[in-house]
């Protein structure tokens, strides 16, 4: 395994589910999600019809729910649903055919000075290599300057000149293979991202706020 210090992670920051609110020390901030919707770095799903995009949010949702049980080691012995047992399985495969050691599971961050919140999916060793990884269910656009966040949220950016790899693991079961992984290399992401959150605090300023976007 690794050992990181993580000063990110502050005790004065909340998080309301059912309303993707986080709240630092009482103020609202916005999300890296809610950063990359805010400015059109995600996926554009406007002619996709509502019930179908609420069909794939939840299946994405229970997905990760039911691997955060698996990898916190207490997902049920009852049988998962069969909807997302297949998804599962996908993810069972890439830890069996990886050496991982899960660092960081579910973690919810904070930059109290950049003012921006997120949860870090995974931070893992992976075959030796320090990796912030990030599970998909779907589309995987922008993920480039989410993982960045991250690694910026986790603190791992003061790490250099070795920077943690930044992977997608996107879990598609209906394939022979049923994951793929994703690597993102380029160091502009994080700036990229930067100008990203300082349009959405600038818009939040002049009364448009970001949460006026979905985000997951």
């Amino acid at each position: 395994g690794c050992r990181v210090t993580l000063a990110a992670i502050a005790p004065g920051l909340t998080f309301d589910e059912a309303r993707h609110l986080y709240r630092f020390d009482g103020v609202e901030l916005p999300s890296v999600t809610q950063v990359l919707e805010d400015n059109r770095l995600r996926g554009d799903w406007s002619r996709v019809p509502a019930a179908t995009l609420e069909r794939a949010r939840q299946l994405g949702q229970a997905v990760h729910v039911a691997l955060h049980y698996l990898d916190d080691g207490t997902l049920d012995a009852a049988p998962v649903d069969p909807l997302v047992a297949p998804y599962v399985d996908a993810w069972k495969q890439f830890l069996s055919e990886r050496s991982v050691s899960l660092v960081l599971l579910e973690q919810r961050l904070v930059d109290p000075v950049w003012r921006f919140c997120g949860t870090l999916d995974r931070l893992a060793t992976v075959d030796g290599r320090t990796v912030v990884l990030d599970i998909k269910t779907g589309d995987a656009a922008g993920a480039a300057y989410q993982t960045a966040a991250y690694v910026h949220l986790a603190g791992l950016s003061a790490f250099r000149p070795r920077q943690p790899h930044r992977w997608v693991v996107t879990l598609h079961p209906e394939r022979q293979v049923p994951y793929t992984v994703t690597p993102y290399r380029d160091p502009r992401d994080w700036a990229i991202f930067r100008a990203a959150l300082d349009l959405t605090h600038a818009r939040a300023a002049m009364g448009r706020s970001w949460r006026s976007v979905e985000a997951a």
